[in-house]
């Protein structure tokens, strides 16, 4: 799979008081590409596992990357598994370990890299057709 992320329409977060200033941070970012792939493998009739790798580029440069949102490339591996509960139910769940780069931040005011910046993450899903 290939996919294609217009982040660069994120401009300026916007920002206002309740004294009623406002104003516009730039945070420039850019457009970014996914590629990802992945295999199911039927183990037995009511059991589906599933493998998966993505890779996202970067949204944002060193100069413009903030320590509040340190988005940098990732890497993404899934493994997890479907149960066929019914024709109409499936059950399922799955474990992600996200390896979302460095992020080197060097900006005029900060200077630094996050170097365990990873992510873990456990889902559960449901799947009912009507």
């Amino acid at each position: 799979m290939v996919g294609w992320e217009d982040w660069s329409r994120l401009e300026n977060v916007s920002l206002s008081t309740s004294g009623g200033g406002s104003a516009a941070l730039p945070r420039n970012w850019k457009d970014t590409w996914h590629f990802a792939g992945g295999v199911h493998y039927r183990l037995s009739d009511p059991w589906l596992l599933q493998f998966g790798v993505g890779y996202d580029t970067s949204p944002v440069d060193a100069e413009d990357r903030t320590a509040y949102m340190p988005v940098d490339r990732q890497i993404r591996f899934t493994i997890g598994t479907q149960y066929a509960k019914s024709e109409k139910l499936t059950i399922g769940g799955a474990f992600e370990y996200a390896d979302l780069g460095d992020a080197e931040i060097n900006s005029s005011n900060l200077i630094g890299s996050y170097k365990n910046n990873n992510l873990l993450a456990f889902i559960i899903n449901f799947n009912w057709k009507f």
